[in-house]
C-alpha cells in the first residue's frame, strides 16, 4: 500500500461548487510552466490545478490560453477562437 503524500487538502467554494485540491503543484514545474508561456507563477498554479483536477479554466490571458490548449485544459465560457 502506498503512503499518503504529506500535502495539505485545500477546499474552497466557487458559487455552489466545492473545489478540493489534494496536491500542491511542485515549485520547479510551476516555474517552468510560467517561463514557457510567459505567465505569472499564480497563473501557472491555476493551469496546473485545472489540469490535475480536470476542471475548466476561465481566463482571458493569452499565455494561459496557449498553455491550456497545449495541455488539454478546457477553457470555460470564453470565446478564445481569435
Amino acid at each position: 500500500m502506498l503512503a499518503e503524500k504529506p500535502y495539505p487538502v485545500i477546499e474552497f467554494t466557487v458559487g455552489d461548487t466545492v473545489v478540493t485540491v489534494r496536491e500542491v503543484p511542485r515549485e520547479a514545474a510551476r516555474v517552468a510552466l510560467a517561463g514557457r508561456y510567459n505567465v505569472t507563477g499564480y497563473d501557472a498554479i491555476y493551469l496546473q490545478l485545472a489540469r490535475s483536477e480536470a476542471v475548466a479554466l476561465a481566463t482571458a490571458d493569452d499565455g494561459q490560453i496557449a498553455a491550456a490548449r497545449v495541455h488539454g485544459v478546457t477553457l470555460l465560457g470564453l470565446d478564445v477562437s481569435t
